[in-house]
């Protein structure tokens, strides 16, 4: 995809930068750039039912969902440097979790959900980038 199309297609998004743990923590590693689609949001009403099934009427949940797995969209991710067979960090807390597996099928038509940043649709330049989307934990995130 030459440039002139890809900006056309992803008009006036900024790139941030992708992280695999809070940025400002020691250690953090750049695992990838992109561009936000939109916060992703969870399916509460999954979370209700499976409180009512458990017959643990935790009423934190709801709470915890929104503020500790903020979850965004966010799509044309190119991996960092060296980054492609980096771990993707959210399967299990997204894609595997009741508030965020509706994007499951969404994201990943095979259904087969991805353990590295190429398995995550992403690609190593900028001009391969597509509009594939993956969650990303909004804290992860910088710029």
């Amino acid at each position: 995809m030459c440039f002139c199309l890809l900006h056309c297609a992803f008009p006036r998004r900024p790139r941030v930068r992708l992280f695999d743990r809070p940025p400002l923590e020691e250690g953090s590693i750049l695992l990838a750039t992109a561009c936000v689609w939109r916060v992703a949001p969870p399916n509460m009403a999954a979370l209700a039912a499976r409180e009512r099934e458990s017959g643990s009427q935790e009423s934190g949940q709801n709470s915890i969902v929104l503020n500790e797995m903020p979850a965004v969209e966010v799509f044309g991710v190119v991996f960092g440097y060296g980054q492609s067979c980096a771990d993707y960090p959210f399967t299990s807390s997204f894609y595997e979790s009741t508030a965020y597996s509706h994007f499951r099928k969404q994201h990943f038509i095979d259904l087969m959900l991805p353990s590295t940043m190429a398995e995550a649709h992403a690609v190593d330049s900028l001009e391969l980038a597509h509009r594939s989307l993956v969650l990303w934990d909004a804290r992860y995130i910088e710029g």
